[in-house]
């Protein structure tokens, strides 16, 4: 297969309510479509969106890396190998400089042509998948006086697991609000806590031993300081996940943390598809399980994501794929939407590969 043309999309969508990611504060996601074209007109679309206070990479600084990339791989050869995700990508990407998210976009628009060449969805072409459907945890971020109201409605829709964000409060709170959460799931539904590196080894122990009794399949992130995960966890007994720390911790490291529970994989930050095979494959070895999850991308990340997740990870576990119901609309034309708590593999490939024309605008190379 032979690129013919890569046209660049920008959109800009209202968020439901303004999204904290730590320094920055947003009212609207925005982020750049990938059009990739081959000679007899196959289409693939990727997507190319860091979000502000959370990747390293701005919004202008992946338009000009794509500007500089595009015409050094347009009439290339893109061999069909690069579905097997074993370093074909870092191959056809060798001579080239580009951030996490970028390569991210190349590779998702790069694996969606081949879907279209083969007309076969992207999970078939990737392997065997281990489920038909996708579970994803609900997500809790709102303040203590709409919890009630968030928690009964992510039951009501059949989620299985839940996601509470803590270290945004008083440790008291923060405890009081665990256990709340708890008492109004009941106690067989999963209950993951995620504190963006919040707090203090004391902090976090202290929250840690309040809570232990709860019930919590893991805390993500726990403390700000990688090396205080062991006493962390010994202190506490609470297991922990990795998710930014990724970038920190050398792969090989990863059997030596005791403790990790879980690895949660974000592809635009760790700088691909390819790379997150690398460190599905390596969890499993390790007895960690792998959670995908992403950046507050639109419903097309997502589809794929889904489709991946369904060949590559445990079938039982959750991923993050919730973050949609913060946005007021999808720039899919069947929006991307979760029923009872998971989605269907059908469903994704139903929803990925159309893109309403009328949210996304051309952005020029001058």
């Amino acid at each position: 297969m032979i690129i013919s043309t890569i046209d660049l999309f920008q959109y800009k969508i209202l968020l439901k309510s303004l999204l904290r990611v730590k320094d920055q504060i947003l009212q609207y996601r925005q982020g750049i479509i990938l059009r990739i074209c081959d000679q007899q007109g196959n289409t693939g679309l990727g997507e190319v969106a860091p979000l502000p206070g959370f990747h390293r990479e701005s919004k202008e600084t992946v338009t000009t890396e794509l500007h500089t990339i595009i015409p050094l791989i347009l009439e290339k050869e893109i061999p069909e190998s690069i579905l097997t995700l074993n370093g074909n990508f870092d191959s056809l990407f060798r001579d080239f400089s580009m951030s996490p998210s970028t390569r991210f976009g190349l590779e998702l628009g790069l694996l969606n042509l081949w879907t279209s060449i083969r007309r076969r969805p992207l999970y078939a072409l990737l392997g065997v998948p281990q489920t038909k459907s996708i579970y994803i945890n609900g997500l809790i971020t709102v303040s203590p006086e709409h919890l009630n109201t968030e928690v009964s409605k992510l039951m009501e829709e059949g989620y299985q697991t839940i996601k509470l964000k803590v270290g945004q409060q008083e440790i008291e709170n923060e405890i009081e609000t665990v256990r709340s959460v708890r008492e109004m799931i009941g106690p067989h539904l999963k209950l993951r806590l995620d504190a963006n590196r919040a707090w203090s080894l004391t902090q976090a122990v202290k929250f840690g031993n309040a809570v232990r009794s709860v019930g919590i399949e893991y805390i993500e992130e726990p403390v700000d300081d990688l090396n205080a995960l062991h006493t962390f966890y010994h202190e506490t007994g609470l297991h922990y996940a990795l998710d930014e720390s990724l970038s920190y911790v050398p792969q090989k490291d990863l059997k030596t943390l005791d403790g990790l529970r879980a690895i949660i994989l974000k592809p635009s930050f760790l700088g691909g598809l390819e790379k997150t095979v690398r460190f599905c494959q390596l969890a499993k070895s390790y007895n960690i399980f792998p959670v995908l999850s992403c950046a507050f991308y639109s419903g097309l990340t997502l589809s794929a994501l889904g489709q991946f997740a369904a060949v590559y990870t445990d079938p039982r576990t959750a991923h993050g794929l919730d973050t949609y119901k913060w946005f007021s609309e999808d720039i899919l034309e069947i929006p991307f939407k979760a029923e009872n708590g998971q989605i269907n593999l059908d469903t994704l490939v139903k929803m990925g590969d159309r893109i309403r024309e009328d949210i996304i605008k051309p952005i020029s190379d001058d």
